[in-house]
């Protein structure tokens, strides 16, 4: 008589629980029982720190994965051991993180006299796949930077991730079509919102309205400007 080796998943609500338990653990461990400075120390605004701070306390079901890797992060870059939590996403009995994407940042280099966005990995990204469950685009070629600035707000949120796309459009065209870019102009990397308009005319738009929005030509030979992709989808940051 064969035995049978399966074994059922684990309750999502005990696993959850287990994971919050080690959150607070390192948050009394390393940050004293406070909140605030747990937040601060991991790049969190205001908002994020209101987050965090239901998560701990049980306030809030979901643990979001963006939390568990950038507490980890910090610890591995404070130089701390740490034991992860025992359970998985497998042992529950799903995948909250089945798809690693590049998560990466650029910075702006000058090369041959020229003005040049450099792609700079910083790591890996999960994501849960039903974020990338698309047909039309190859996973493969997505990666993932961080929201910096409130330019874009409150459309995008500093601290928040952003899933992009690269794009190629034929030489007479900036952009395929409307959208919000990540994009070079000069010396700066942006994210806007990019629209076209008659006479070869690019409106450059941001979500806050303190910035000013403006429009450029596309045939201008003092543009600099440099497309990158195209953003795919926004990955809140908790």
């Amino acid at each position: 008589m064969s035995v049978s080796t399966y074994r059922p998943p684990r309750p999502i609500k005990e696993v959850r629980e287990e994971t919050r338990e080690w959150l607070n653990h390192v948050c009394q461990e390393q940050f004293g029982g406070n909140v605030r400075k747990m937040a601060t120390s991991l790049g969190y605004d205001d908002a994020g720190r209101s987050k965090l701070d239901r998560i701990l306390k049980g306030k809030t079901v979901k643990i979001d994965a963006a939390l568990l890797d950038d507490l980890k992060s910090y610890l591995k870059n404070q130089g701390v051991t740490f034991l992860e939590p025992a359970v998985t996403e497998e042992s529950a009995g799903y995948t909250l993180r089945d798809v690693s994407l590049e998560y990466c940042s650029f910075e702006v280099t000058r090369r041959n006299g020229q003005y040049v966005a450099e792609r700079m990995e910083k790591g890996r990204y999960h994501v849960d796949p039903a974020e990338v469950n698309n047909a039309d685009v190859d996973r493969e070629e997505l990666f993932v930077i961080p929201v910096v600035g409130d330019s874009m707000d409150p459309e995008f949120r500093s601290g928040d991730r952003l899933i992009i796309q690269p794009v190629s459009t034929p030489d007479h065209q900036l952009i395929p079509s409307d959208g919000v870019y990540l994009y070079r102009l000069e010396e700066s990397i942006q994210v806007k919102r990019l629209m076209r308009q008659p006479k070869r005319t690019v409106r450059v738009v941001s979500a806050n309205e303190k910035y000013e929005t403006y429009d450029f030509f596309v045939d201008d030979d003092d543009l600099d400007i440099e497309i990158i992709g195209r953003v795919w989808a926004r990955l809140k940051r908790y």
